[in-house]
């Protein structure tokens, strides 16, 4: 990793603006075929707090996250950033929603706007972030702690095949209580 810009001691910003956007709510069916064998190697399945919601996603290769230090993030994590890994569509099942008894429950979960630049999948039942969905790209960025720990790889040195690097975003968003470590990574301080 290389750091391309120095966290500074800026005050964490008045991002009043970045958190502006509709309420929307709306479902959007998708195909879920939960028979594949989640044990392979590269892929990961995550849910929500409650295990109402479930997502299956593939990943062909290793593949850097994000931890997002933005006002939005903090808050709808309660913690010092929010970690996103990007995963192409095709690449994003969802498995289950809602019952699993219940013959919709492989919809997608419903998606909220809470900036005008993208929507997130809420779990209907606990309110856990799912995903974001950034406007005019395609990719789903699940939110990498609700990966389930069993899907994970054992080893550190097989999950880097997998998940490998870190770039810290929206840094000049941070609280000042939070030091942004120093690993060498990325940071950026706007995102988009």
């Amino acid at each position: 990793c290389v750091v391309n810009d120095d966290d500074d001691d800026d005050d964490g910003g008045d991002d009043e603006q970045q958190e502006q956007g509709n309420e929307e709510n709306h479902t959007e069916a998708t195909n879920c075929d939960s028979s594949n064998n989640d044990s392979k190697i590269g892929f990961i399945t995550g849910s929500c707090t409650c295990g109402q919601s479930r997502y299956r996603v593939r990943l062909t290769g290793p593949t850097e996250m994000q931890h997002c230090y933005c006002r939005l993030c903090r808050r709808l994590s309660g913690g010092p950033f929010q970690t996103w890994v990007p995963v192409e569509p095709e690449d994003f099942e969802w498995v289950q929603t809602g019952d699993a008894d219940d013959d919709n429950s492989c919809q997608e979960p419903p998606m909220q706007q809470y900036v005008p630049h993208g929507r997130r999948h809420v779990c209907d039942n606990c309110g856990s972030v799912l995903t974001i969905v950034y406007n005019g790209e395609p990719q789903v960025w699940p939110a990498a702690g609700g990966f389930d720990d069993a899907s994970l790889p054992a080893t550190t040195k097989e999950t880097s095949k997998m998940l490998h690097g870190v770039m810290h975003i929206s840094c000049r968003y941070k609280q000042k209580w939070y030091a942004i470590p120093d690993d060498g990574c990325s940071r950026i301080r706007e995102a988009g």
